[in-house]
């Protein structure tokens, strides 16, 4: 989903002195993003900011504490869409939203702020680790493993498939079509 989208950023994070509020969703691989330059930037500027540190399952059950250097930081369980949802939907007109997270938890928090009616101009993503893609076979209509190649072979049909560079938000995966010879 987040394919080819304005909301990735490669970087650092831009600050809008413009926006009433800035909402920031980061998980434990992301707060060494957000924490040093971010944070003091918007302090900067005096913008008022959420930071919420979203945790997976494990992390709940063990606990952990991780050191923040800023004050007020609320923890969110990922799998509680619900309150995610609540969260989005009740922030000012102009919240900036900012995720920095692993991939999967990235994509994850930009599809329900989208369904919360942000665009993706008020969303910026960072994501870190390594990133799942797909190929759509358009022999089979499956989705298959995409690797670094030019050529992919579908876990479906088996028939080798030329990796193009389109991206389709419906079938989530770049579009693969039959090589020829």
């Amino acid at each position: 989903m987040l394919e080819n989208s304005r909301s990735v950023v490669k970087g650092r994070f831009k600050v809008n002195p413009a926006k009433r509020k800035c909402l920031i969703f980061s998980d434990n691989e992301g707060l060494s993003y957000i924490q040093p330059l971010f944070i003091g930037a918007l302090e900067s500027i005096e913008t008022p900011y959420e930071v919420h540190l979203i945790k997976n399952y494990k992390e709940i059950l063990s606990d952990t504490d991780t050191p923040l250097s800023f004050e007020s930081v609320k923890e969110l369980n990922i799998f509680d869409e619900r309150n995610i949802k609540q969260l989005l939907k009740e922030q000012y007109m102009g919240t900036q939203l900012y995720i920095a997270s692993s991939w999967k938890t990235a994509e994850y928090l930009f599809s329900l702020a989208l369904d919360c009616g942000y665009s993706e101009e008020e969303i910026q993503v960072h994501g870190l680790g390594e990133k799942t893609e797909y190929v759509f076979c358009a022999k089979c209509y499956n989705l298959t493993l995409k690797d670094n190649e030019e050529n992919v072979v579908c876990s479906n049909c088996n028939t080798v498939l030329v990796v193009t560079h389109e991206y389709s938000k419906l079938r989530k995966g770049y579009l693969g079509f039959a090589k020829t010879n």
